[in-house]
């Protein structure tokens, strides 16, 4: 159960808001900056930014200068929703470098969003919580994807605000930025139900302060993902290109067991060479499920569906780039503060960041892990 209501809101200004994010904020990028730069020295021919122009971060480059394009049969950018690139071409307004804008974009937005998870963890339970929390989610494996220019650190902050401003009965801020959130990514989308259990949950507890009007702020929600639907029907005749696109990426069905079943094939075969990273994304599936179930518990309803809805989607149509989905799902952080006690808390802490090298160094040298 969630902690109540009655805890007085945290302020923006107080000086613990501020200081663990920033520190881990700082920590985490300045390791991930040292180990692309070891990775850098290590492989001459490889310029740097290669680093940052590779697999999906090309897509939104490509968005943010010329709009949309499908070329049937190949992997196009209408699998990518349009938020991010959209306000990286709004600050090529200021900045010349586009490359530059979505790196400024990426780092910004997960400082941001370390600062409001901190707010809410406190608001939900105490400072220690919240410390933990911060540092588990920045020293995460795929934490680098936080100043890639990918969308994770924009949808973080999304959510957790989202979740803030529910949490908070803030109900009209809470279906604005869930409207940005579904133009981020298609499973924003579904951060309706999470809010709309929320609220019922609020209503139940605290009917007295609930105005149950209020809810129909949350209706924004999809009108994102309708949007962006609407655009590519205009556009392209198909309102879920986004969907149709998706096995030229590799990505196929609606059946999460078969989807599960092609992808360890290779390795049960013993194609380690080609699949070393499906028993890395079935773990962080494993984790995401079993801190899924524990949210239920010990946040809430709406955080663990939030934690299950986050790995579903993905699974319908394969495991790939599982660990990066994972990292956007801040319950699971929330939840190992709270449960782990402190020696496992460390240990956890210790392989977090231990693995964040190893993914780092990998991604830096141009090998897909996401």
């Amino acid at each position: 159960m969630t902690a109540s209501h009655s805890k007085p809101a945290f302020k923006l200004g107080q000086s613990a808001s501020w200081r663990v994010p920033v520190l881990a904020w700082l920590a985490s990028r300045l390791l991930i900056a040292l180990v692309t730069l070891v990775s850098l020295h290590l492989n001459p021919k490889r310029h740097w930014l290669e680093v940052f122009t590779q697999w999906d971060s090309n897509f939104y480059l490509e968005i943010a200068r010329q709009g949309y394009t499908w070329t049937l049969g190949q992997a196009s950018s209408v699998a990518f929703f349009p938020l991010y690139p959209t306000l990286m071409a709004l600050l090529h307004l200021l900045i010349p470098d586009l490359l530059v804008c979505g790196m400024v974009l990426s780092f910004g937005f997960f400082l941001a969003a370390l600062i409001v998870l901190h707010k809410l963890c406190v608001h939900e339970f105490d400072v220690v919580v919240a410390n933990r929390s911060i540092w588990l989610l920045a020293f995460f494996p795929s934490a680098l994807f936080y100043g890639a220019i990918y969308t994770e650190s924009l949808f973080l902050f999304l959510t957790v605000s989202a979740f803030y401003f529910a949490r908070t009965r803030q109900w009209a801020w809470a279906g604005l930025i869930g409207l940005l959130a579904s133009s981020t990514r298609i499973n924003g989308a579904t951060l309706l139900v999470p809010l709309l259990i929320q609220f019922l949950v609020d209503m139940f507890q605290n009917p007295k302060k609930t105005r149950v009007g209020t809810v129909l702020w949350l209706s924004l929600v999809p009108l994102g993902l309708v949007s962006h639907m609407l655009f590519l029907e205009r556009h392209f005749s198909d309102p879920i290109a986004f969907w149709t696109v998706q096995s030229t990426f590799g990505r196929m069905g609606w059946n999460p067991l078969e989807a599960v079943s092609r992808d360890i094939a290779p390795v049960m075969a013993g194609h380690w060479q080609s699949a070393w990273n499906v028993p890395v994304d079935l773990s962080a599936l494993l984790l995401a499920v079993i801190t899924g179930l524990m949210a239920l518990r010990y946040l809430g309803v709406a955080y663990g569906v939030w934690v299950l809805l986050g790995v579903l989607i993905p699974v319908l149509s394969g495991t790939g780039s599982l660990l990066r989905y994972t990292s956007v799902l801040f319950p699971i952080f929330m939840v190992l503060a709270l449960k782990l006690n402190l020696w496992f808390y460390h240990l956890f802490k210790v392989l977090f960041g231990l693995a964040l090298i190893a993914v780092a160094f990998l991604f830096a040298s141009g090998i897909f892990i996401g």
